[in-house]
This record gives C-alpha cells, sequence and structure tokens, in this order.
C-alpha cells in the first residue's frame, strides 16, 4: 500500500511539472508572436520610408512661379532634396519654358542615378508694379518735407516681389531737381532712374503793403508779413530788415520785395555839391566837389574837384561830406 502511495505521488507530481512546463510554453509562444508582428510592422513602415526618401524618379510640374533669380529642382518638380540649380529665373512678369530633356541632363551633373519625367515645365516670375507715391513720397523726404515738389515722369516698371527700399540722391539747382534713385528689392540692388523736379518752397516773407515807387525811403508801416511762395530769388524773413532801405524798383502792393528790389539809402546823388576832406597829422584840408556818381553811407564814391577838374576817391560820410583816405 505504502508503494503505491508514493507510486501515485510520483505521477501527480509529474502531471503538475507538465502543466507548468506548457503553461511556460504558451506564454513564450505569445510573446514571440507579438516580437514579430512588431518587427513585420517596423520592416513594412521602413521599407514605405525607404521608397519614399530613397526614390530617384521625380515628376515635373506643368507651370509654376518663382521668386528668387534662380530655378531649382525643388521649384518645379515633387523633389525635396539638396538644392540643385537648374538655369536663371525670367525677368520678372515674364516666363520661360524649360525641357524635361534639358532639367534631366542638368539633374544628373549633381545626381547621377535621379530620373525626370515630364515634358516641360513653364516657369514664371513673381512680380510688383512699381509704387509711384512712394517715390514720390521718399523724394519730397530727402529734398524738403515742407516744400510743394513736383515730380515729373517717373517710368513704369515691373520689380520682383520682395521688401522694397528706396535711396535718393538729389542734386539740387534752384527750384528744380534731379533725383538720383536707387530701388533694392530685398536688400538687392535692382534699378537706378533718374527724375527731375520742380520744387514750390512757401513760408512767411515781407511783402509791400502798398505800392512803393522806386527811390523810395521804406517805413515800417510800408511792409507786412504774409505766407507765400518763396521764389528762386530770395526774400525777408523780418519787415524790420527793410526799414530804412530804398527800392529800387517800382514793388506792387501784395508783392514780395526781394534783395535785389532794394539797396541801402542813396545818401549822395550824382551832381551833389559835397564838402571833400583830407585829414592829415593835426590838420584837416577841405574843399567843395561834385559827386561823379550816387554814394551809400560808408562806401567809395567818385568825386570831381572843380579847381582842378580831377576825379577823387573818397567814403561817404554823409549826405554832405566824402572823405578821402
Amino acid at each position: 500500500m505504502k508503494g503505491r502511495s508514493q507510486e501515485g505521488k510520483g505521477t501527480e507530481a509529474q502531471r503538475h511539472r507538465g502543466t507548468e512546463a506548457q503553461r511556460e510554453l504558451g506564454v513564450w509562444s505569445q510573446k514571440f508572436w507579438l516580437l514579430a508582428s512588431v518587427f513585420c510592422l517596423l520592416s513594412s513602415v521602413f521599407c514605405l520610408l525607404a521608397g519614399v526618401v530613397f526614390s530617384n524618379t521625380f515628376t515635373l510640374k506643368e507651370e509654376v512661379e518663382v521668386v528668387g533669380k534662380e530655378i531649382l529642382l525643388s521649384d518645379i518638380s515633387d523633389y525635396s532634396g539638396d538644392d540643385i540649380k537648374i538655369g536663371v529665373a525670367p525677368l520678372p512678369g515674364k516666363s520661360r519654358v524649360l525641357k524635361g530633356q534639358y532639367i534631366k541632363l542638368v539633374a544628373k551633373r549633381k545626381i547621377p542615378e535621379i530620373e525626370i519625367t515630364g515634358d516641360e515645365v513653364r516657369v514664371t516670375r513673381a512680380c510688383q508694379s512699381l509704387p509711384k507715391e512712394r517715390i514720390i513720397e521718399e523724394i519730397t523726404r530727402a529734398i524738403d518735407e515742407k516744400a510743394e515738389i513736383i515730380v515729373g515722369k517717373i517710368p513704369d516698371l515691373v520689380l520682383p516681389k520682395g521688401e522694397l527700399i528706396f535711396e535718393i540722391e538729389p542734386v539740387i539747382k534752384g527750384d528744380e531737381a534731379i533725383c538720383k534713385v536707387q530701388i533694392l528689392v530685398n536688400g538687392d540692388q535692382f534699378k537706378k532712374i533718374r527724375v527731375g523736379c520742380k520744387i514750390k518752397r512757401f513760408g512767411d516773407v515781407a511783402v509791400a503793403k502798398k505800392d512803393l515807387q522806386v527811390g523810395s525811403l521804406i517805413k515800417a508801416d510800408d511792409i507786412e508779413m504774409a505766407y507765400k511762395e518763396i521764389e528762386k530769388e530770395a526774400g525777408f524773413s523780418c519787415a524790420t530788415d527793410l526799414v530804412g532801405k530804398e527800392t529800387r524798383v517800382l514793388i506792387k502792393a501784395g508783392e514780395i520785395v526781394r534783395e535785389d528790389d532794394v539797396r541801402e539809402q542813396v545818401l549822395v546823388r550824382f551832381g551833389d555839391t559835397v564838402t571833400i576832406i583830407k585829414n592829415g597829422d593835426g590838420f584837416t584840408v577841405s574843399c567843395e566837389g561834385k559827386a561823379a556818381s550816387n554814394g551809400f553811407l560808408g562806401k567809395r564814391i567818385m568825386v570831381r574837384n572843380p579847381s582842378s577838374n580831377k576825379l577823387i576817391e573818397g567814403v561817404v560820410l554823409d549826405s554832405k561830406t566824402v572823405e578821402v583816405r
């Protein structure tokens, strides 16, 4: 009985060990199939990516628009690798057609195994119109923001797309100017043009309150200030600067009084009798003479000595006296 009992126990233990082994084998089997499934999935993804990354056949687009100066393979096809220059872009707003055989030939110089499909592609350069208002604004700022600038003809230009910068160099002569305009697109010089301008300047200037006849001595109530266009001949920005001056021409009421319209008051007029004096060390010699021209205070004048009939140069001291120095 004891022998049979021990034999039964042995059989039961063997049976238990067999069950454990089967259970463990099932777990490892599940792990194996899980790993195999993951491996197959990763292999499929890798193959898919490899097909995209390492494909050497690319298709041309039918029509494209480029911004820069160069045509790249990535611009005209589905190629996305390192830049490959195919050619020079056309002028802004213009187009050119590239044949597939030519594109393939150029591309193979960089990547010998590359293949290009497609007969041709039309390439158009992106463009923008020249904003004339912006040029007028820049010219006005360069010359004088307070002036009225009448800008001459600005040529019609077609520019590449990009940020525009204008560099203006005005050459001003009186009320006219020639502006050298340099146009940059994205920092690169694109075009130079020359634009002629008329300049109208405005400001407060002295004007006649009434008609001033030739030879009039200007008084304070003869002049007032007015805001007017300032032309070539400069006017006076302060009315008091004109008081005591003499008019050289007829000045109509409301007209700007210009520098050439007036002069210092004539103290000695042609033909006036004056006293000619000569000062020496402790003595003064004087005689009468006749003015040979108009004379101004402190200015030189020629006078004739009636006794000798000779002309003598002297300086006007007042309306009756000329000093020989």
